[in-house]
């Protein structure tokens, strides 16, 4: 009786086991757990009031800076496409990377637990890997997003004052530096969160 014992133990060992791993198989990794709350979280965002304040911050920098280039009749930018783009660009995206830096990544994780909202998030089998890099995702797909709308503002007085030949390759090596600083800027905000 003692030899029939430790077969079925060890079978329903091994089906345990095999549960075990199927499970552990279908559970998502770290990357798939980060995107899909990047997904919610940035739909968050899109919903929130702190993506319509830097839609606004961007608008309103966007009309001052067109106002002022209707005023001053290009403001004596219109004879190169390079210092015309170095102005505008080079000018106005620093600004809106800090700006997004604070509005979308100044509590992103601190406000998790202001809200008490980050205690329910904890307690799921994520990983906090994970959590940080959907929410990092996240947060720079929202500030894409709107330095891209500044980008679309600053081409669209380009071709106003110089044609629709003026958009060059350097606007858009400029376009991916500026994308760099943004994830650089975005990475030190969320260290401080």
């Amino acid at each position: 009786m003692s030899a029939a014992d430790p077969a079925p133990a060890a079978g329903a060992a091994g089906a345990v086991g095999d549960v075990a791993a199927r499970d552990a198989s279908r559970l998502p990794g770290t990357l798939d757990q980060a995107l899909r709350l990047s997904r919610y979280q940035f739909r968050d965002y899109l919903r929130s009031r702190r993506f319509v304040l830097m839609v606004g911050i961007v608008v309103a920098i966007g009309a001052i800076l067109t106002f002022v280039l209707y005023h001053f009749s290009g403001a004596g930018l219109s004879g190169s496409t390079d210092a015309f783009y170095g102005s505008l660009w080079a000018g106005g995206a620093p600004e809106i990377i800090i700006f997004a830096g604070i509005i979308f990544g100044g509590d992103a994780i601190a406000g998790e637990f202001q809200n008490k909202t980050g205690y329910f998030l904890m307690g799921l089998p994520i990983r906090r890997t994970s959590v940080y890099l959907g929410k990092y995702l996240a947060a720079f797909l929202a500030s894409t997003i709107c330095l891209l709308l500044f980008l679309a503002i600053v081409v669209g007085n380009g071709v106003i004052y110089l044609g629709t030949g003026s958009v060059n390759g350097a606007l858009a090596v400029s376009l991916g530096l500026t994308l760099l600083y943004l994830l650089a800027l975005l990475g030190a905000v969320f260290l401080f969160s």
